[in-house]
């Protein structure tokens, strides 16, 4: 079971622009019978198009607790220190996009290509990438994270979240 709990308020990159509203959130994954850990990471969501981008860096992950022996003070002091950082780790994501959307990529498919075989994910997902990246062209590696975002809607919900991981960490490996 996943949730996207929104934080503040919209923040528009470099006021009005190409990018478009962002929205900080809190990703939340649990399975609710103990399958998967609950994970709380920090998470953008373009509101234009609601793409989702996992935020990627160091500290993105605020919470990771496997579902054995969870002493719920602990969990409410790890929660209440991450939470507190939160809006300025958002804003810094949503800062990296609007630089991310200067600079240029020569190749999209190749990049595509390399981004999935780093991460070990499936050949497969490269036609709906640059399905998603025809429907919003652009050079830039911005354009590239979006069109990995775009085409998380078109696949399984676990390709999904690891398509927006991905398009977090690319942005982060090249705009930090």
């Amino acid at each position: 079971m996943s949730y996207v709990v929104a934080v503040g308020r919209p923040y528009r990159i470099g006021g009005p622009g190409e990018v478009g509203d962002v929205w900080g959130g809190i990703f939340v994954r649990n399975s609710c019978v103990g399958y998967a850990s609950l994970t709380l990471t920090l998470h953008t969501t373009r509101l234009a198009c609601k793409n989702g981008l996992v935020i990627a860096g160091p500290e993105c992950l605020l919470v990771r607790r496997v579902h054995r022996g969870i002493d719920t003070s602990v969990l409410d002091a790890r929660l209440r220190d991450s939470l507190r950082a939160a809006p300025a780790r958002l804003r810094a994501g949503g800062e990296q996009l609007g630089r991310a959307a200067l600079i240029e990529v020569r190749d999209v498919e190749t990049t595509v290509r390399d981004l999935l075989s780093d991460r070990g994910m499936p050949a497969r997902l490269v036609a709906p990438i640059m399905a998603a990246y025809a429907r919003e062209p652009s050079r830039t590696v911005f354009g590239v994270s979006q069109a990995l975002t775009l085409a998380a809607q078109a696949v399984t919900v676990e390709e999904g979240h690891e398509l927006e991981g991905l398009a977090g960490a690319y942005v982060h490996e090249l705009v930090s």
